[in-house]
């Protein structure tokens, strides 16, 4: 997953998959003038898991060996200093907020301890 709010990724060919919530990989069909957006961990965070972070990978297709893949990705943060709290549409009675107020920079460092 991204650990940040958002990735916009203009895909540069085949191989793009994600993983659905059954644990299998879907082939994304990145054709061409496309974007593909994954929502991020920081995403997750904010929703309180109403939205969820998209695992994927980029996976060697057969016959890939004689294409060039090249992808653009464009990672969307917020700042080191902002406050990440529950946003308030996505809690409410019986449904308190999962995680506690955290800054965007002491969320990053949790994924890279």
């Amino acid at each position: 997953t991204d650990y940040g709010a958002l990735t916009i990724l203009r895909s540069g060919g085949p191989g793009l998959q994600v993983r659905n919530v059954q644990g299998e990989w879907q082939d994304i069909d990145a054709t061409e003038d496309m974007f593909v957006v994954n929502l991020g961990d920081l995403m997750q965070y904010w929703t309180n898991e109403k939205w969820v972070s998209t695992l994927h990978r980029v996976v060697y297709l057969e016959g890939d060996h004689l294409e060039r893949r090249q992808s653009m990705a464009f990672f969307f943060n917020v700042n080191h200093d902002a406050v990440i709290e529950c946003i308030p549409t996505c809690h409410g009675p019986g449904n308190p907020p999962k995680n506690p107020p955290i800054t965007a920079g002491e969320h990053l460092l949790t994924k890279h301890a």
